[in-house]
């Protein structure tokens, strides 16, 4: 008995629109990984082009200034000074410690530089910086130039001047004590 008509029909309809189907998937899928591919290569070469700007942050972190306000500053019983932040991942000023937010900050005890990222409103991370090729590496590229341009014009120095070194200690005394905070790695002033 021959297959009625309409039933192949039916199936050759459904079986070119599922080919179109098909063509059109593959097609957004070649567009998405092209993007993907396109954005990867902006990311490294944005990060290829922050490195001069990582060497020059990690100069002046290193510079005997520096370390003399290391010492200083551990003297005060400090474990951190913030250099820049809240910032965003493109380098704008973020309104207070919000979800996606970074600050970056100077370690008093060893030589380096620490960044605090805000990954919602229990947790997120912190990283140790200990070159220029970590900085450039793990700080946003946008964080990265706005940093070095805040220590180039003098920005940083005048913030740290306007320390209030009690308040500080306080604030680092508050964190140590609360295990869910972000900041419970830090070390004892």
């Amino acid at each position: 008995m021959p297959i009625p008509f309409d039933l192949e029909k039916t199936f050759k309809t459904a079986a070119a629109v599922s080919k179109r189907e098909r063509l059109k998937a593959e097609k957004r899928r070649s567009a998405e990984v092209e993007a993907d591919h396109a954005e990867a290569r902006q990311e490294r070469e944005e990060r290829a082009a922050a490195r001069p700007a990582a060497r020059a942050i990690w100069r002046w972190v290193m510079s005997a200034e520096v370390q003399r306000v290391r010492e200083l500053a551990l003297d005060a019983g400090l474990s951190e000074l913030q250099l820049l932040g809240p910032v965003w991942q493109d380098g704008s000023i973020a309104p207070g410690l919000r979800t996606g937010a970074s600050i970056v900050s100077l370690c008093t005890t060893g030589k380096g530089l620490r960044l605090t990222h805000r990954g919602h409103p229990m947790g997120g991370y912190q990283r140790d910086l200990h070159s220029a090729a970590k900085v450039a590496e793990v700080l946003a590229p946008a964080i990265v130039r706005r940093l070095a341009s805040e220590i180039e014009r003098g920005l940083v120095w005048r913030r740290l001047r306007g320390l209030d070194v009690g308040a500080i200690r306080r604030r680092l005394a508050d964190e140590r004590h609360c295990p869910w905070s972000v900041c419970t790695q830090r070390a004892a002033p």
